[in-house]
């Protein structure tokens, strides 16, 4: 094979360092444009690694520098400290380093020789000895050098994105982000990345378990936080992060988007229960409770269906410890909250009484309840029911108090068959007690009157005179035999409705199951022997009834035509 000839070497080594030179440059901006990272810092990574490798294992004196041009999209790489040497020195130098060949050697001596002849052409000045400055062939280097350039410059590489990436998300910390799904790990975490190719880590533990995620779909994640000392991806995600009630809650709820109400804390188990904490802003006199749950809890149901129905718990905050505990139990009803001593705890430890029948709600699904109680607190809660804390000498308030419905359901009570007899009269029963003392009293008054047949004409003149408001006493002898009255009134008590009749008890307990009233069967005569008893004693009573305004209020008639019982009681 014939040898070239020197101008053909010549051009030849031209070529490949232009060669050399563009792909440099390629390489360079290709980093600078993936990593994110100004094509400079990358120009300046890859100097400081040429000068560590070549300082470490050619020349300590060596200093290298790298020049850009981007019009031709080359980079220079030159050594400033090149030794100048005579020609025989240059060709009879040896080194201590060890090549596979000679080739090899005279490549590395490139580096950081060069021979006086050469040096002179650039510079006429220049001296043995001295430095000079000339461009260097990458190629050249030795194969262990190379290597260690190019780790170094990946791993300070890595780090200066590292950095950059930190600087860029650091502020945006809490935040929600639209990344997409990359791949799944087998411990359930999974690799994502964010829209401008930044990649990111959602732990498994971090994982909404209702939230449904196919690889190349996009999700909201919230930015947890970020470590530079990650070996993967410096991003930490969630999709179970509490701010996802404070946004969702300041989209819903006008009153916080304007400041009227302040969420505290949140304290969240994805998918099951959340606890959120508000007040109301000084310049507020709303109600934060009330307003955030809404009319029938309209308002909250909607942050609940968004976040596939789980549940949330609205706390009023409170500077009093006790309290804010009680409140934080919601929805368990809570008997008495009671600081307690243990010293080795280094939060305020309370003791948590609820009744036996309200344990299993206060504690909640695995534990969930009272988890988020104490997180939310930042306390240490011992749940312990009334039997329990007085065993252990627990001094509490021996009472339930019950907390206000946040809103009042509807309920419609049941009517009994007695409260419809009611339903259309009108009584007045204002002077209903005098009107009986003094019939007892005219009873006592008048034992010696002699008996008097009733008559059917006394009861027309009785009706007539019932009717008039200008009949001011009651002729009691020319209406019943008073000896038949006296006896059934100490013998027949249980129509002595004067009095047994609590009117409070009538009134009030209006939700007594209709199939909760019923009666024995009776013979008929038992029932007409009553029904006759019942009828007299009620005639005489009815005779100084009046009506009453304050039972007009219940639906009952002023005008109340009590002639009818008469036809009623003698069928």
């Amino acid at each position: 094979m014939p040898r070239k000839k020197a101008s053909e070497v010549q051009v030849e080594n031209v070529q490949n360092e232009n060669t050399h030179r563009s792909e440099l440059y390629q390489m360079i901006n290709g980093f600078a444009k993936s990593k994110g990272i100004n094509v400079q810092d990358v120009l300046d990574i890859f100097s400081d690694e040429i000068n560590k490798a070549i300082n470490r294992d050619i020349d300590p004196e060596a200093e290298i520098i790298l020049e850009i041009d981007d019009a031709n999209e080359e980079i220079f790489v030159y050594n400033l400290n090149k030794l100048v040497l005579s020609d025989e020195e240059y060709a009879n130098w040896e080194t201590e380093m060890k090549y596979d060949s000679v080739a090899d050697v005279e490549k590395m001596k490139t580096i950081y020789l060069v021979k006086i002849s050469d040096a002179k052409k650039v510079d006429p000045e220049i001296e043995e000895g001295d430095s000079f400055k000339e461009e260097i062939n990458f190629d050249n280097m030795p194969k262990r050098s190379k290597n260690a350039i190019r780790s170094g410059f990946t791993q300070n590489l890595r780090q200066r994105e590292k950095r950059n990436i930190a600087e860029k998300y650091r502020h945006l910390i809490g935040t929600k982000l639209q990344a997409r799904v990359l791949t799944k790990n087998e411990n359930n975490s999974y690799n994502l990345e964010f829209e401008d190719g930044v990649t990111a880590f959602l732990p498994a533990s971090k994982v909404n378990r209702s939230l449904k995620m196919s690889l190349g779909s996009f999700i909201d994640v919230y930015l947890e936080g970020v470590d530079e000392e990650s070996k993967y991806s410096i991003c930490i995600v969630s999709t179970d992060s509490p701010r996802a009630i404070y946004d969702l809650l300041k989209n819903e709820i006008p009153e916080i988007e304007q400041g009227l109400i302040v969420i505290k804390d949140v304290k969240r188990k994805p998918g099951e229960r959340t606890k959120v904490s508000v007040e109301a802003a000084q310049s507020s006199a709303i109600d934060p409770v009330t307003a955030i749950i809404g009319v029938n809890g309209k308002r909250i149901l909607e942050v609940s269906n968004k976040l596939g129905g789980e549940k949330i718990d609205v706390i009023r905050y409170s500077d009093d410890l006790a309290s804010y505990v009680k409140y934080a139990m919601s929805p368990a009803k809570v008997v008495d909250v009671v600081p307690i001593n243990k010293g080795s705890s280094k939060y305020p430890n309370f003791c948590v009484i609820v009744k036996k029948g309200d344990l299993t709600t206060a504690i909640g699904k695995r534990g969930i309840n009272v988890e988020l109680a104490r997180d939310l607190t930042k306390t240490w809660l011992e749940l312990l029911t009334p039997e329990e804390a007085v065993a252990k000498g627990i001094e509490f308030k021996n009472e339930q108090i019950y907390d206000k419905p946040l809103f009042k359901p509807k309920h419609t009570p049941k009517r009994t068959p007695a409260q419809s007899l009611f339903e259309e009269l009108d009584i007045d029963v204002t002077d209903f007690a005098s009107d009986v003392s003094r019939f007892i009293e005219e009873q006592t008054n008048n034992e010696q009157i002699e008996e008097e047949p009733v008559q059917k004409e006394d009861k027309k003149a009785t009706k007539s005179a019932e009717k008039s408001k200008k009949s001011a006493k009651l002729d009691i002898d020319s209406l019943f035999d008073i000896e038949e009255v006296s006896e059934q009134i100490e013998s027949d008590n249980n129509y002595d409705f004067l009095n047994k009749i609590d009117f409070d008890k009538v009134f009030d307990d209006s939700e007594i199951e209709e199939d909760e009233i019923s009666e024995k069967p009776k013979s008929k005569a038992s029932n007409k022997e009553k029904e006759s008893k019942a009828y007299n004693k009620a005639k005489i009573e009815l005779k100084d009834f009046k009506v009453d305004n304050d039972l007009v209020s219940y639906g009952l008639s002023e005008n109340l035509d009590l002639s009818d019982f008469d036809d009623e009681w003698e069928k």
